[in-house]
Protein backbone atom coordinates (compact mmCIF):
# COMPACT_ATOMS: atom_id res chain seq x y z
CA UNK A 1 0.00 0.00 0.00
CA UNK A 2 1.82 3.66 -0.75
CA UNK A 3 2.27 5.75 2.19
CA UNK A 4 -0.36 8.55 2.12
CA UNK A 5 0.43 12.51 3.20
CA UNK A 6 -0.60 13.55 5.99
CA UNK A 7 -1.58 17.01 6.04
CA UNK A 8 -1.75 17.47 9.68
CA UNK A 9 1.35 16.42 10.86
CA UNK A 10 3.79 17.39 8.28
CA UNK A 11 5.75 20.66 7.73
CA UNK A 12 3.38 23.71 6.04
CA UNK A 13 4.56 24.24 2.49
CA UNK A 14 5.45 28.18 1.69
CA UNK A 15 3.23 30.46 1.28
CA UNK A 16 3.00 31.75 -2.73
CA UNK A 17 4.17 35.26 -3.58
CA UNK A 18 3.96 36.21 -7.39
CA UNK A 19 6.37 39.07 -8.65
CA UNK A 20 5.65 40.42 -12.02
CA UNK A 21 8.73 42.04 -13.03
CA UNK A 22 8.75 44.07 -16.59
CA UNK A 23 11.61 46.39 -15.37
CA UNK A 24 15.17 46.07 -17.12
CA UNK A 25 17.87 44.60 -15.43
CA UNK A 26 19.53 48.17 -14.27
CA UNK A 27 16.77 48.67 -12.13
CA UNK A 28 15.18 45.85 -11.01
CA UNK A 29 18.59 44.09 -9.83
CA UNK A 30 17.94 46.02 -6.30
CA UNK A 31 14.37 44.69 -5.86
CA UNK A 32 14.98 40.69 -5.45
CA UNK A 33 17.52 41.72 -2.54
CA UNK A 34 15.00 44.06 -1.19
CA UNK A 35 12.10 41.54 -1.25
CA UNK A 36 14.51 39.11 0.44
CA UNK A 37 15.60 41.57 3.45
CA UNK A 38 11.89 42.36 3.58
CA UNK A 39 10.82 38.20 3.96
CA UNK A 40 13.24 37.85 6.06
CA UNK A 41 12.40 40.53 8.25
CA UNK A 42 9.20 39.43 8.99
CA UNK A 43 10.21 35.95 9.40
CA UNK A 44 11.99 36.95 12.31
CA UNK A 45 9.23 38.96 13.34
CA UNK A 46 7.48 35.35 14.38
CA UNK A 47 4.11 36.81 12.77
CA UNK A 48 4.15 33.93 10.13
CA UNK A 49 4.32 30.05 11.13
CA UNK A 50 5.21 29.22 7.29
CA UNK A 51 7.85 30.27 4.81
CA UNK A 52 7.62 32.68 1.96
CA UNK A 53 8.36 31.24 -1.93
CA UNK A 54 8.87 34.04 -4.29
CA UNK A 55 7.32 32.87 -7.63
CA UNK A 56 8.57 35.25 -10.32
CA UNK A 57 7.46 36.13 -13.91
CA UNK A 58 10.05 38.35 -16.22
CA UNK A 59 8.32 39.89 -18.77
CA UNK A 60 8.67 42.37 -21.97
CA UNK A 61 5.82 44.90 -22.15
CA UNK A 62 5.28 48.33 -22.28
CA UNK A 63 6.78 50.71 -23.87
CA UNK A 64 8.35 48.94 -26.43
CA UNK A 65 7.22 45.48 -25.64
CA UNK A 66 3.65 43.87 -25.93
CA UNK A 67 1.55 44.44 -23.04
CA UNK A 68 -0.09 41.22 -23.41
CA UNK A 69 3.12 39.84 -22.17
CA UNK A 70 1.86 41.72 -18.57
CA UNK A 71 -1.29 39.83 -18.96
CA UNK A 72 -0.48 36.87 -19.61
CA UNK A 73 2.60 36.99 -16.89
CA UNK A 74 -0.08 37.81 -14.26
CA UNK A 75 -2.42 34.73 -15.22
CA UNK A 76 0.63 32.52 -15.06
CA UNK A 77 0.64 33.52 -11.82
CA UNK A 78 -2.22 33.03 -10.50
CA UNK A 79 -2.29 29.43 -11.94
CA UNK A 80 0.56 29.08 -9.86
CA UNK A 81 -1.57 29.73 -7.04
CA UNK A 82 0.02 32.99 -5.71
CA UNK A 83 -2.21 34.71 -2.76
CA UNK A 84 -1.19 37.78 -4.47
CA UNK A 85 0.80 39.51 -7.05
CA UNK A 86 3.40 42.11 -6.50
CA UNK A 87 3.83 44.28 -9.54
CA UNK A 88 4.06 45.46 -12.59
CA UNK A 89 5.86 48.49 -12.41
CA UNK A 90 5.23 50.19 -16.03
CA UNK A 91 2.15 52.35 -15.70
CA UNK A 92 0.63 51.37 -18.72
CA UNK A 93 0.67 47.91 -18.09
CA UNK A 94 -0.71 48.96 -15.09
CA UNK A 95 -3.62 50.26 -16.61
CA UNK A 96 -3.90 47.61 -19.03
CA UNK A 97 -3.84 44.99 -16.26
CA UNK A 98 -7.08 45.81 -14.49
CA UNK A 99 -9.95 44.07 -16.10
CA UNK A 100 -7.11 40.30 -15.87
CA UNK A 101 -7.27 41.49 -12.06
CA UNK A 102 -10.70 42.23 -11.51
CA UNK A 103 -11.95 38.63 -13.57
CA UNK A 104 -8.78 36.63 -11.82
CA UNK A 105 -9.61 38.46 -7.88
CA UNK A 106 -6.19 37.79 -7.21
CA UNK A 107 -4.99 40.92 -5.50
CA UNK A 108 -2.38 42.54 -7.49
CA UNK A 109 -0.43 45.37 -5.47
CA UNK A 110 0.93 47.32 -8.57
CA UNK A 111 4.14 49.98 -8.59
CA UNK A 112 3.34 52.52 -11.43
CA UNK A 113 2.81 55.47 -10.95
CA UNK A 114 -0.54 55.65 -12.49
CA UNK A 115 -3.24 56.62 -10.38
CA UNK A 116 -5.78 55.93 -13.32
CA UNK A 117 -5.60 51.60 -12.37
CA UNK A 118 -7.19 51.11 -9.25
CA UNK A 119 -10.00 48.86 -9.02
CA UNK A 120 -11.45 46.31 -6.36
CA UNK A 121 -8.68 44.07 -6.72
CA UNK A 122 -5.83 46.23 -7.36
CA UNK A 123 -3.97 47.62 -4.88
CA UNK A 124 -1.36 50.61 -5.46
CA UNK A 125 2.54 51.15 -3.77
CA UNK A 126 3.19 53.78 -5.93
CA UNK A 127 6.56 54.26 -7.80
CA UNK A 128 5.93 57.99 -7.04
CA UNK A 129 3.10 59.72 -8.08
CA UNK A 130 1.51 60.81 -11.43
CA UNK A 131 -1.07 62.98 -9.44
CA UNK A 132 1.04 64.30 -7.13
CA UNK A 133 3.74 65.03 -9.09
CA UNK A 134 1.88 67.48 -11.06
CA UNK A 135 1.22 69.24 -7.86
CA UNK A 136 4.17 69.37 -6.52
CA UNK A 137 5.85 70.52 -8.99
CA UNK A 138 3.60 73.24 -9.70
CA UNK A 139 4.45 74.22 -6.05
CA UNK A 140 8.44 74.13 -6.21
CA UNK A 141 7.26 76.97 -9.45
CA UNK A 142 5.30 79.23 -7.08
CA UNK A 143 7.75 78.95 -4.52
CA UNK A 144 10.29 80.19 -7.25
CA UNK A 145 8.31 83.06 -8.53
CA UNK A 146 8.03 81.32 -11.85
CA UNK A 147 5.17 82.48 -13.94
CA UNK A 148 5.49 81.59 -17.35
CA UNK A 149 6.81 77.68 -18.30
CA UNK A 150 7.56 75.89 -21.60
CA UNK A 151 6.29 71.79 -21.10
CA UNK A 152 7.54 68.91 -22.77
CA UNK A 153 5.73 65.26 -22.07
CA UNK A 154 5.85 62.00 -24.16
CA UNK A 155 3.64 59.43 -26.04
CA UNK A 156 2.93 56.80 -23.38
CA UNK A 157 -0.45 55.80 -22.54
CA UNK A 158 -0.53 57.49 -19.15
CA UNK A 159 1.60 60.58 -20.19
CA UNK A 160 -1.27 62.45 -20.44
CA UNK A 161 -2.41 61.75 -16.73
CA UNK A 162 0.49 64.24 -15.88
CA UNK A 163 -0.39 66.87 -17.77
CA UNK A 164 -4.29 66.95 -17.02
CA UNK A 165 -3.16 67.44 -13.62
CA UNK A 166 -0.46 69.82 -14.06
CA UNK A 167 -2.72 72.14 -15.81
CA UNK A 168 -5.04 72.04 -13.22
CA UNK A 169 -2.06 72.87 -10.92
CA UNK A 170 -1.16 75.69 -12.94
CA UNK A 171 -4.28 76.81 -13.42
CA UNK A 172 -4.77 77.43 -9.63
CA UNK A 173 -1.41 78.70 -9.75
CA UNK A 174 -1.95 81.68 -12.26
CA UNK A 175 1.07 79.82 -14.02
CA UNK A 176 1.15 80.09 -17.94
CA UNK A 177 1.90 77.19 -20.06
CA UNK A 178 3.22 79.23 -23.03
CA UNK A 179 4.58 75.76 -24.81
CA UNK A 180 3.61 72.43 -25.40
CA UNK A 181 5.52 69.85 -26.93
CA UNK A 182 5.17 65.72 -26.76
CA UNK A 183 7.78 63.73 -28.34
CA UNK A 184 8.02 60.22 -29.01
CA UNK A 185 9.23 57.91 -26.18
CA UNK A 186 11.52 55.89 -28.10
CA UNK A 187 15.05 56.28 -28.67
CA UNK A 188 16.17 57.61 -32.75
CA UNK A 189 18.50 60.11 -33.81
CA UNK A 190 15.70 61.20 -35.25
CA UNK A 191 14.34 62.37 -31.90
CA UNK A 192 17.60 63.43 -30.26
CA UNK A 193 17.17 65.92 -33.44
CA UNK A 194 13.73 66.90 -32.72
CA UNK A 195 14.25 67.49 -28.90
CA UNK A 196 17.19 70.02 -29.73
CA UNK A 197 14.87 71.79 -31.96
CA UNK A 198 11.83 72.27 -29.88
CA UNK A 199 14.12 73.12 -26.77
CA UNK A 200 15.50 75.76 -29.23
CA UNK A 201 12.12 76.75 -30.05
CA UNK A 202 10.97 77.02 -26.51
CA UNK A 203 14.10 78.95 -25.42
CA UNK A 204 12.92 81.58 -27.96
CA UNK A 205 9.26 82.20 -25.82
CA UNK A 206 12.01 83.59 -22.85
CA UNK A 207 9.93 80.67 -20.22
CA UNK A 208 11.02 81.56 -16.28
CA UNK A 209 11.33 77.53 -16.56
CA UNK A 210 10.94 74.50 -18.31
CA UNK A 211 8.62 71.04 -17.25
CA UNK A 212 9.07 67.64 -18.69
CA UNK A 213 6.56 64.77 -17.90
CA UNK A 214 9.02 61.95 -19.33
CA UNK A 215 8.74 58.01 -18.13
CA UNK A 216 12.79 57.49 -18.05
CA UNK A 217 13.33 57.05 -21.43
CA UNK A 218 12.93 60.56 -22.71
CA UNK A 219 13.51 62.30 -19.45
CA UNK A 220 17.63 62.30 -19.95
CA UNK A 221 17.09 62.85 -23.35
CA UNK A 222 15.65 65.67 -23.22
CA UNK A 223 17.78 67.27 -20.32
CA UNK A 224 20.95 66.02 -22.68
CA UNK A 225 18.90 68.19 -25.75
CA UNK A 226 18.76 71.24 -23.21
CA UNK A 227 22.39 71.07 -22.08
CA UNK A 228 23.57 70.56 -25.70
CA UNK A 229 22.15 73.89 -27.08
CA UNK A 230 23.45 75.67 -24.11
CA UNK A 231 20.15 76.80 -22.50
CA UNK A 232 20.84 77.19 -18.76
CA UNK A 233 17.25 77.58 -17.27
CA UNK A 234 15.45 76.55 -14.27
CA UNK A 235 14.61 73.03 -15.18
CA UNK A 236 12.18 70.58 -13.01
CA UNK A 237 10.71 67.30 -14.09
CA UNK A 238 8.67 64.02 -12.84
CA UNK A 239 9.90 61.24 -11.18
CA UNK A 240 11.60 60.31 -14.68
CA UNK A 241 14.27 62.30 -11.98
CA UNK A 242 14.82 59.01 -10.60
CA UNK A 243 17.45 58.50 -13.27
CA UNK A 244 19.58 61.13 -11.53
CA UNK A 245 20.67 58.17 -9.66
CA UNK A 246 22.80 56.66 -11.41
CA UNK A 247 26.71 57.74 -13.25
CA UNK A 248 24.91 57.81 -16.89
CA UNK A 249 22.40 60.56 -16.59
CA UNK A 250 24.87 63.12 -14.32
CA UNK A 251 25.93 65.46 -16.85
CA UNK A 252 23.02 65.48 -18.62
CA UNK A 253 20.54 65.88 -15.42
CA UNK A 254 23.12 68.45 -13.81
CA UNK A 255 21.39 70.98 -11.44
CA UNK A 256 17.48 69.84 -12.99
CA UNK A 257 15.08 69.77 -9.72
CA UNK A 258 12.76 66.37 -9.79
CA UNK A 259 10.38 64.88 -7.59
CA UNK A 260 11.91 61.65 -5.92
CA UNK A 261 10.51 59.16 -3.56
CA UNK A 262 13.48 59.65 -0.44
CA UNK A 263 14.09 61.93 2.55
CA UNK A 264 16.76 61.93 4.96
CA UNK A 265 14.13 62.91 7.18
CA UNK A 266 12.30 59.59 6.93
CA UNK A 267 13.71 56.89 10.01
CA UNK A 268 11.95 54.07 8.13
CA UNK A 269 13.58 54.66 4.62
CA UNK A 270 16.40 54.98 6.69
CA UNK A 271 16.48 52.23 9.18
CA UNK A 272 15.88 50.52 5.40
CA UNK A 273 19.15 52.07 3.63
CA UNK A 274 21.19 50.79 6.97
CA UNK A 275 19.90 47.43 6.76
CA UNK A 276 20.43 46.97 3.42
CA UNK A 277 24.04 48.37 3.44
CA UNK A 278 24.77 45.60 6.20
CA UNK A 279 24.03 43.00 3.88
CA UNK A 280 25.35 44.58 0.72
CA UNK A 281 28.24 46.81 1.90
CA UNK A 282 29.81 46.35 -1.22
CA UNK A 283 26.91 47.77 -3.49
CA UNK A 284 28.64 51.13 -5.06
CA UNK A 285 25.13 52.76 -6.08
CA UNK A 286 23.09 51.92 -2.46
CA UNK A 287 26.44 53.50 -0.80
CA UNK A 288 25.50 57.28 -1.59
CA UNK A 289 21.56 56.83 -2.47
CA UNK A 290 18.56 54.78 -1.16
CA UNK A 291 15.71 55.57 -3.57
CA UNK A 292 16.41 52.67 -5.38
CA UNK A 293 15.24 50.00 -2.76
CA UNK A 294 11.96 51.94 -0.97
CA UNK A 295 9.78 51.40 -3.47
CA UNK A 296 10.01 47.67 -3.69
CA UNK A 297 10.35 47.46 -0.34
CA UNK A 298 7.07 49.77 0.57
CA UNK A 299 5.58 46.57 -2.04
CA UNK A 300 6.23 44.02 -0.87
CA UNK A 301 5.85 45.06 3.08
CA UNK A 302 2.39 45.66 2.02
CA UNK A 303 1.87 42.22 0.44
CA UNK A 304 3.48 40.35 3.43
CA UNK A 305 1.56 42.36 5.86
CA UNK A 306 -2.18 41.76 3.81
CA UNK A 307 -1.02 37.72 4.84
CA UNK A 308 -0.10 38.51 7.82
CA UNK A 309 -3.70 40.09 8.49
CA UNK A 310 -5.40 37.41 6.43
CA UNK A 311 -8.31 35.44 8.04
CA UNK A 312 -7.65 32.71 5.71
CA UNK A 313 -4.72 31.75 3.49
CA UNK A 314 -6.70 32.49 -0.16
CA UNK A 315 -6.51 35.33 -2.38
CA UNK A 316 -9.76 36.58 -0.91
CA UNK A 317 -8.09 36.17 2.30
CA UNK A 318 -5.09 38.28 1.71
CA UNK A 319 -7.65 41.11 -0.25
CA UNK A 320 -9.87 41.39 3.29
CA UNK A 321 -5.99 41.43 4.96
CA UNK A 322 -4.76 44.27 1.90
CA UNK A 323 -8.01 46.51 3.19
CA UNK A 324 -7.73 45.84 7.11
CA UNK A 325 -3.67 47.78 6.35
CA UNK A 326 -3.95 50.36 8.47
CA UNK A 327 -0.82 53.45 9.23
CA UNK A 328 1.82 51.12 8.10
CA UNK A 329 4.75 53.20 8.40
CA UNK A 330 5.88 53.78 4.99
CA UNK A 331 9.89 53.89 3.36
CA UNK A 332 8.56 56.08 0.20
CA UNK A 333 8.35 59.83 0.79
CA UNK A 334 8.77 61.90 4.21
CA UNK A 335 9.16 61.18 7.41
CA UNK A 336 5.19 61.16 8.51
CA UNK A 337 4.01 58.73 5.54
CA UNK A 338 2.18 55.89 5.97
CA UNK A 339 0.22 53.33 3.80
CA UNK A 340 -3.76 52.45 4.40
CA UNK A 341 -5.99 50.86 2.83
CA UNK A 342 -10.06 50.06 3.28
CA UNK A 343 -13.12 49.37 1.26
CA UNK A 344 -12.66 51.15 -1.65
CA UNK A 345 -9.45 52.53 -1.04
CA UNK A 346 -6.51 51.25 -2.94
CA UNK A 347 -4.14 54.32 -3.32
CA UNK A 348 -1.75 53.19 -0.66
CA UNK A 349 0.74 55.69 0.28
CA UNK A 350 -1.32 58.59 2.54
CA UNK A 351 0.18 61.87 2.86
CA UNK A 352 1.42 65.03 1.30
CA UNK A 353 4.71 64.21 1.33
CA UNK A 354 4.43 60.75 -1.15
CA UNK A 355 7.32 62.88 -3.12
CA UNK A 356 9.88 65.47 -2.21
CA UNK A 357 11.98 67.40 -4.07
CA UNK A 358 15.31 67.22 -4.93
CA UNK A 359 18.53 68.58 -7.31
CA UNK A 360 21.26 66.43 -8.78
CA UNK A 361 24.46 68.40 -8.45
CA UNK A 362 28.11 67.18 -8.57
CA UNK A 363 26.35 63.04 -9.22
CA UNK A 364 24.22 63.35 -5.88
CA UNK A 365 20.55 64.32 -5.13
CA UNK A 366 20.16 67.09 -2.33
CA UNK A 367 17.06 67.64 -0.74
CA UNK A 368 15.38 70.50 -2.50
CA UNK A 369 11.97 70.86 -0.40
CA UNK A 370 8.87 69.81 -0.03
CA UNK A 371 4.82 70.33 -1.41
CA UNK A 372 3.35 74.06 -0.02
CA UNK A 373 -0.48 74.25 -0.30
CA UNK A 374 -1.49 75.74 -3.46
CA UNK A 375 -4.17 78.71 -3.07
Amino acid sequence: MAETRDVYREKPLPLKVGILMDMPERINKWSFPTYELVRDQFLASGRFERDIEFVTRFVYGAPTGHIQDAIDGYNELCDKGCLVVVGPNHSDNNVALVEAVNQRKVPCIQLGATADNLSRYVFSIPWASIPDDAYVMTSWLVQNGYKRVAMTWDMVWHGLEYVRHFRIATQRAGIEIVADYRFSVFSSPERHEKMKQIAARHRALEPDAIVHFGTGNSSVPYAKAVREIGWDVPRITNGGFFQANFEYAWEDMEDWVGTAMWDEENPTMMKLWADYRERHPDDEVIAYTPEPLVVWRDAMTTALEGIALAPIMTPAGVFEGLESIRCLPAAIGGPRQAISFGQWDRRGNKGADVVVLRRCRGGRTHFEGRIQPLS
